[in-house]
């Protein structure tokens, strides 16, 4: 619509187009009457071409108008002119959460402050019977004071009613859309409380829950699969965010918090540290719980680690130290997963060259993905467990991740490596602390065993999960290797590849 440059809306004089997106054209404006500069929505032709939607426009764009709430961009004004349809809101200076969270992981004290001031506004919008229906990081501004403003309240409101009354379009961005919303069922306010709890988990994991190799194949997945825990992808996360995150994107909205301000509460709590009650059950009604030791799968008895197996099994004694910050359980996927967002937004939902209807799949960096073994777990250590991943590139390296959900910190004092050779085992790395190097540290010997680095750790936190990895020379014609380890709590783990 670059005809309109130079034009009046009314009072305002269009300047110069400043950003595009399948819903509407975005200018950059002067309000003549306050003689200051704003941004112009200018719905697309498609959307605006119904006459019984220009009656609806101007009824409900008189609703949102009234929105006035500090997190919440305001609509300035609304109209007909020059042939078009438009929205008037506040230029802003600044960037948007998605600009935020590409450039590094949020702490918790950003991610509580924006996702609080996002929650304010949406809460006090659905007391005033408005749902936005388009919740993602693109359309979340942080502006003047760090600042969170969430924007596009008219656009999502307006639109949603060309849809009902042309059928030509799901309103959402399908990345971040609730499972009633992509069905196109009746929705309420806890339809935003999901897409709210998608952001959530991005921030929490640096990737989306669901990711489609189409707009379809993702609305799909929010409908019918279960969510990844977020812990899988990042044992950082704290068991206690984890289950409010979760029950933010129960499939049926009755599972959910009754209010985004109790997702909100919830979240705050959490991420202090204090448990939230009533989360018992947020893996089971949610997630695919792959973290989990399997239902109906038999414990294992406990193997006495001290029982002599080969004469080629080697130990160590392990010294014990504080506490590290927990490892990553994958390779953390770069912050670049796909989402309906541009790379900076200067006004009030100016995201250029996104649509709201179709998320932009952008190229994610490639990653190995290795294939999860069985769960190891003994009697001994009720709710501490190893899960293992098959062998990476070159068959040389295995990861297991030990998971501590069983109340207390708990430490690892012995370990020992059934290889055919000892000179087969070339590294041991605990949360990335090299705890041995066969080129540094040289070859073990059977009577000494491995001698661990001074000032290695080897505590597994409450709620904690810790990386174990080998490096080792995977032998052609030997079946692999058996991992034991002693905690401090008394019981042992036996497991082989």
């Amino acid at each position: 619509m670059a005809g309109i440059i130079g034009q009046m809306l009314d009072q305002f004089r269009i300047v110069e187009q400043i950003g595009q997106g399948g819903m509407a054209s975005v200018y950059r404006a002067v309000d003549t009457k306050r003689d200051q500069e704003v941004a112009i929505k200018v719905l697309a032709p498609t959307i605006g071409s119904d006459r019984r939607f220009v009656r609806r426009f101007r009824r409900e764009a008189g609703l949102v108008a009234r929105l006035k709430h500090p997190n919440i961009v305001r609509v300035l004004g609304y109209g007909q002119a020059a042939g078009v349809i438009y929205l008037a809101m506040p230029l802003i200076s600044g960037e948007t959460l998605y600009d935020r969270m590409v450039k590094r992981r949020l702490t918790d004290e950003e991610s509580l402050r924006w996702m609080s001031e996002v929650g304010a506004a949406l809460d006090f919008a659905h007391k005033q019977g408005i749902i936005h229906r388009d919740i993602k990081p693109s359309n979340v501004m942080i502006g003047k004071g760090d600042t969170a403003m969430l924007t596009d309240f008219g656009l999502a409101r307006l639109v949603e009613g060309s849809n009902t009354l042309t059928g030509s379009m799901m309103m959402g961005t399908p990345a971040y859309v609730s499972p009633e919303q992509g069905r196109g069922a009746q929705i309420d306010a806890r339809s935003d409380e999901y897409s709210l709890g998608v952001i959530m988990y991005q921030i929490a994991t640096g990737r989306l829950p669901f990711e489609g190799e189409s707009p379809m194949a993702t609305v799909l997945m929010h409908i019918e699969e279960p969510v990844p825990r977020p812990r899988r992808f990042n044992p950082d996360l704290s068991p206690l965010v984890e289950r409010v995150i979760l029950k933010s994107l129960a499939k049926d909205p009755e599972d959910r918090f009754a209010s985004v301000a109790g997702l909100i509460e919830a979240y705050r709590s959490a991420i202090g540290g204090t448990p939230v009650a009533g989360l018992e059950r947020a893996l089971d009604v949610t997630a695919d719980d792959s973290l989990l030791i399997p239902r109906q799968r038999p414990i294992l008895a406990p193997v006495p680690v001290s029982r002599p197996r080969t004469s080629w099994v080697v130990w160590g004694l392990l010294a014990l130290l504080p506490v590290m910050v927990v490892t990553g359980m994958l390779i953390y996927p770069a912050l670049t997963n796909a989402q309906s967002g541009g790379p900076t937004a200067t006004l009030a939902g100016a995201v250029p060259g996104t649509q709201s209807t179709q998320v932009a799949l952008q190229p994610s960096p490639t990653v190995l993905r290795p294939v999860m073994a069985t769960p190891v777990v003994a009697a001994a250590c009720p709710g501490v467990r190893l899960i293992g991943f098959s062998p990476m590139a070159g068959g040389n390296e295995v990861s297991w991740n030990i998971d501590n959900d069983s109340g207390a910190d708990v430490s690892i004092v012995g370990i020992g490596v059934d290889l055919p050779e000892l000179n087969d085992l070339e590294r041991i790395t605990f949360r990335g602390d090299v705890w041995w190097d066969l080129n540094s540290d040289g070859s073990p010997t059977e009577g000494a065993g491995i001698q661990i680095r001074a000032g290695s750790d080897t505590t597994i936190p409450a709620g904690g999960v810790r990386e174990l990895k080998l490096n080792f020379v995977w032998p052609d014609d030997e079946p692999g290797y058996a991992l034991f380890l002693e905690l401090d709590s008394g019981c042992n783990f036996e497991t082989n590849w």
